[in-house]
């Protein structure tokens, strides 16, 4: 069996204002590509496509559930459009 990790792509976010979240404050996030393992650890009954996607970008870029739901829109949406760029492949060369 092989170990997918080594070839994970990466995107890094600098957030237009940094997310604060308890005593801790993220300026940027480095995402990693997800693998479905991860889309399998945040699968959780009942939940909308939207709270899925939260969760798996929380996940991804190591941050708590209820960070990525208290930051501000305009930052959020900079994390989903990094997210969706994994989802489509590599650009073709």
């Amino acid at each position: 069996m092989t170990d997918n990790t080594d070839t994970l792509r990466t995107a890094h976010i600098t957030f237009s204002y940094p997310l604060h979240f308890g005593e801790q404050t993220w300026p940027e996030v480095t995402m990693t590509e997800p693998l479905v393992s991860d889309q399998l650890a945040v699968d959780e009954a009942g939940q909308t496509n939207g709270q899925f996607e939260a969760r798996l970008i929380a996940r991804q870029c190591g941050l708590p559930f209820e960070a990525v739901r208290q930051m501000r829109t305009c930052d959020y949406n900079k994390l989903s459009t990094a997210f969706k760029t994994f989802l489509s492949g590599p650009a073709s060369k």
